[in-house]
């Protein structure tokens, strides 16, 4: 385990909150937009790069079992996001508790999550199920060059909405 991970990821959280609650509004404007509009950007990719690299360390251990290494890692994601999807479900089901609404509510469940919140982790699967993929057909380096690039294409063209 590496412990610095879970310091930086814990650091990074307080980050995030910050997105979505505008702690600095009452105090500054120009402090808050500077917060939540720089340092509130950095958790999200800095928790993709963790994950990915704690997945490629260890199929980079244990080589021959990447295919089981990979399934269980998404088995564990798709778990979580399942749960997640279930105790956001409760209040909806309640709120329009009929089986046309259920029955609408399985499609977006699947493509679009349950609400806005899990995006990271349907993120995350489509992320890990690529780099695997593409790290298996096109190497590491390449992988990773390839990612840089779409990172970098996304942070100049994918403006932050408030």
């Amino acid at each position: 385990m590496i412990y610095i991970f879970d310091i930086i990821k814990l650091i990074m959280s307080f980050f995030v909150v910050s997105v979505h609650v505008n702690p600095l509004t009452d105090i500054s404007k120009t402090l808050n937009f500077y917060l939540v509009e720089t340092l509130g950007r950095i958790p999200v990719p800095i928790f993709f790069t963790i994950a990915g690299y704690l997945l490629f360390r260890k199929l980079n251990k244990e080589p021959k079992d990447y295919k089981n290494i990979v399934f269980k890692y998404l088995k564990k994601i798709i778990f979580v996001y399942v749960i997640w999807s279930l105790i956001y479900f409760v209040p909806y089901y309640f709120k329009q508790p009929n089986l046309s609404q259920m029955l609408k509510f399985l499609p977006h469940l699947l493509v679009d999550g349950v609400y806005s919140q899990l995006w990271y982790m349907q993120s995350l699967i489509v992320a890990v199920i690529i780099s695997t993929l593409m790290n298996k057909k096109i190497g590491i380096k390449k992988t990773l060059i390839i990612s840089l690039l779409f990172y970098i294409i996304g942070l100049f063209t994918v403006p932050y909405l408030p």
